[in-house]
């Protein structure tokens, strides 16, 4: 799975009627994403805060990877407004 936006992941997760199964896509989509700069908008399709608080934790930490490799915003696709934080 390709997805270019942050939507067609969206879409792919209104098929899961559990947030663990939710979880699972929404991780595997993310690196697969290019609109990474709006993927916050993906917490509404769970139920339960404690999925939106791990996948908010997930994508921290994969950007804290992507800076100790040595990424920049551009080489995942993003521009400089993503709505995390590289400090």
């Amino acid at each position: 799975i390709t997805t270019g936006v942050t939507l067609p992941s969206s879409e792919l997760m209104g098929f899961f009627s559990f947030d663990d199964a939710k979880l699972d896509l929404a991780k595997y989509a993310y690196d697969r994403t290019v609109d990474r700069n709006n993927y916050f908008l993906l917490n509404d399709a769970f139920s339960f805060s404690s999925s939106k608080e791990e996948l908010m934790k997930y994508i921290q930490d994969k950007d804290k990877e992507y800076k100790l490799r040595g990424y920049t915003l551009q080489d995942r696709g993003e521009s400089p407004g993503s709505f995390l934080s590289y400090q």
